[in-house]
């Protein structure tokens, strides 16, 4: 997935899994690889990578999906 199509989707990921959007755009820009081996190409972002980081709650996520069980949010 692009940068640009996970920045579109952070606000509505945030109000599904009832999250901060400031921590799920944190996930999104910590998760975009550099160029493979230097080759050319668009960036992008690894939503396998984020869909299985630990997820740790605290005060700012409520709602039934702070319960995550530590998952984080899904794309």
């Amino acid at each position: 997935m692009s940068p640009a199509c996970a920045r579109i989707r952070v606000d509505r990921v945030a109000v599904r899994d009832h999250l901060p959007a400031t921590r799920v755009e944190w996930l999104v820009r910590d998760h975009v690889p550099g160029r493979t081996r230097g080759l050319p190409g668009e960036p992008r972002v690894n939503v396998v990578e984020i869909d299985t980081v630990p997820w740790e709650p605290t005060e700012g996520d409520r709602g039934p999906g702070a319960d995550r069980g530590g998952r984080p949010p899904t794309w």
